[in-house]
Parts: structure tokens; sequence; C-alpha cells
């Protein structure tokens, strides 16, 4: 008799397990974004007149990135070096790869923000305070006067 109600209690147990996954699905699950929504949202969200368009070459010289470890990418380069603005969306093929790009993106804040600190101050604050984060598969990287504004707008793309 007692081992019909341990099975009936540890089926109990397993429903009520079961339900609560199931309920926190959308709130746990990876959160994936569009890459054409996240370039309407930059271009919304900021003036890109110092900024052209960056191709794999420009990523690959300036960041050492391979791009057949990327999906996709959007990258908004500056158009002279003496400018500091700099926005760009990866999304990597696969997440155990994020640290190490990570990093490389993070040797490019470093080496920008030393040739800015003599020689355009005002413009090296801005560049200390560069934006990378990592979104799932996403890492996000924005140098700009309105980088706050421009991550919030990449992050409501995020579903």
């Amino acid at each position: 008799m007692k081992k019909s109600t341990y099975k009936k209690y540890y089926l109990i147990q397993i429903i009520i397990i079961v339900v609560i996954f199931i309920g926190l699905y959308p709130i746990v699950k990876v959160r994936q974004a569009n890459m054409d929504d996240i370039r309407n949202s930059i271009e919304k969200s900021v003036s890109l007149d110092r900024m052209d368009m960056g191709n794999e070459k420009i990523l690959k010289k300036l960041y050492y990135i391979n791009i057949k470890d990327l999906e996709d990418f959007i990258y908004y380069a500056p158009k002279s070096n003496m400018d500091e603005d700099e926005i760009l969306v990866l999304k990597v093929k696969d997440e155990k790869n994020i640290p190490i790009i990570k990093s490389q993106i993070q040797k490019r804040i470093d080496k920008k923000a030393e040739s800015f600190k003599n020689y355009r101050p005002e413009k090296y604050e801005i560049i200390k305070n560069a934006v990378l984060e990592d979104e799932g598969q996403y890492l996000i990287f924005i140098i700009s006067q309105d980088s706050y504004n421009i991550k919030e707008a990449i992050k409501k793309d995020f579903k």
C-alpha cells in the first residue's frame, strides 16, 4: 500500500516540475533578434553621417575576427580615424567563441583608447565608456556619445 502512495507522490512532483518548466520557458529561453530589425533600430536611434557601413575585410583587419565564426554582422565604422564612433553587432555561430571574440573587441577598444588618450582627450572618455555586452549568441559593441540610447534600441529587438 505504501508503494502505491509513493508512486502517486512522485508522479505529482514530476507533473509539477514539468508544468513549472513549461511556464518558465518563455522567460528563460534564449532570446533571438532579427538583424534587419537591429539595423533599422540603429538607423533610427543615431545619426550615421560620420560612419560608413563596414564589410568583412574591415572587420577582419580591425578586430581579427574570422568571418566563418559569424552567422551575420552589422558594422558601422568611422569615416575617419579621427572619429570615435563605432557600432558592431555580431551574431556568433557558436556561443563558445564569444569570450574569444569579446577579448578581440576589447583589444580594439584598448588600442583606440590609447591613441585618443593624448590626442583627443574629450573623445577618450567616450571610448572609455564603450558598451561591450553579449546577449545569447549576439555581441553588441558601441562607442558613441549616444551609446545608451543605441543599446536600448538594439535590446528592444530581442524577443
